[in-house]
């Protein structure tokens, strides 16, 4: 039996603790270590879990790192050979692991693999079965809002959600871990982005189900979501989108942005929409660096990418925060 280490980065998310961690005091997959990162939370988070779950590692970071910085310290204090992330305000069913790691152990080619994430609030809908991308360079959520009994057969995606994901450590290892620069939001994406161009495949696992308050500690449809998922989502595209690929979709992209900055200042939220946009474009230098090293590891066709992508059009897409 290989190890699983579950990663559950927090920051101030007491509250949501004791039922995260209780849910994976009930896993039927044995071995496992906990690992919790917490982001300099001031709740007491830390005390809270020493107390209460003494079996969890703790990993205190001095200043709230987001996301992909508490993600990866965690991954570095790991002795798994998988690698779960999951949310601290998320609930996984008890056969969440042992599902993953059956679906993870069919092929070596499979390098990560996504459940089915279930809204908390009544458990009947679907958050995501796995993330789509498209060709205009924005992630969505398969079968989001859906009835949960969506999506039912084992099929290969683009990507995982981070909420609830399990990873190879080799690959991660080989294609490096979340992208710090990025903070939060869209940070799995750009892994999922990278996993494909190394030629390492997504398995969706439906039988893996996890339980999620979407948006517990970031909240849902604020300037902070607009704010990091506009601005990520140009290093995820312009990082990993082959040259040729680039080139043909970046028409689409461009006029993904302008009607989502229209969209937006109906919403009167467009000052963040912008922000976001030029604070993307002042990475830019470093986005590019970043992206020698991206297209160094790709190991597969445009023609296999372009399969990957959702085929839906601009005017099928619902503009939101990211």
């Amino acid at each position: 039996m290989s190890m699983v280490s579950i990663i559950i980065p927090n920051w101030n998310g007491k509250k949501f603790l004791t039922k995260c961690l209780e849910s994976l005091r009930l896993q039927t997959y044995r071995d496992l270590e906990v690992i919790l990162v917490d982001n300099a939370s001031t709740d007491r988070s830390i005390e809270f879990v020493k107390a209460s779950f003494p079996e969890v590692k703790i990993v205190q970071l001095e200043m709230n790192r987001g996301f992909s910085g508490a993600a990866n310290e965690g991954i570095r204090a790991a002795k798994g050979e998988f690698i779960a992330l999951l949310n601290n305000d998320a609930i996984a069913d008890p056969h969440w692991i042992e599902e993953l790691v059956k679906g993870m152990s069919s092929s070596m080619q499979i390098g990560f693999c996504a459940p089915k994430i279930l809204r908390l609030s009544n458990g009947a809908n679907v958050d995501t079965a796995g993330d789509s991308y498209t060709r205009y360079g924005v992630a969505i959520k398969r079968g989001k809002n859906g009835n949960r009994n969506i999506y039912p057969q084992r099929q290969f995606v683009f990507g995982a959600s981070a909420a609830a994901a399990l990873y190879r450590k080799s690959m991660l290892d080989e294609i490096g871990y979340f992208d710090e620069d990025l903070f939060c939001i869209y940070e799995d994406v750009d892994l999922s982005f990278r996993a494909q161009l190394a030629g390492f495949q997504c398995l969706y696992v439906p039988t893996a189900v996890v339980y999620h308050l979407v948006g517990g500690t970031a909240g849902t449809n604020n300037e902070f979501t607009l704010y990091y998922g506009q601005r990520n989502l140009e290093s995820v595209f312009f990082k990993n989108m082959p040259l040729e690929l680039l080139i043909q979709y970046l028409p689409l992209h461009l006029g993904y942005n302008c009607l989502a900055f229209i969209h937006h200042i109906f919403k009167k939220n467009g000052k963040v929409f912008l922000q976001s946009k030029i604070d993307a474009l002042k990475q830019i230098g470093s986005t590019f660096q970043k992206r020698k090293t991206v297209q160094g590891k790709k190991r597969v066709s445009s023609l296999y990418l372009r399969t990957l992508f959702d085929k839906r059009s601009l005017l099928q897409h619902r503009v939101k925060a990211g």
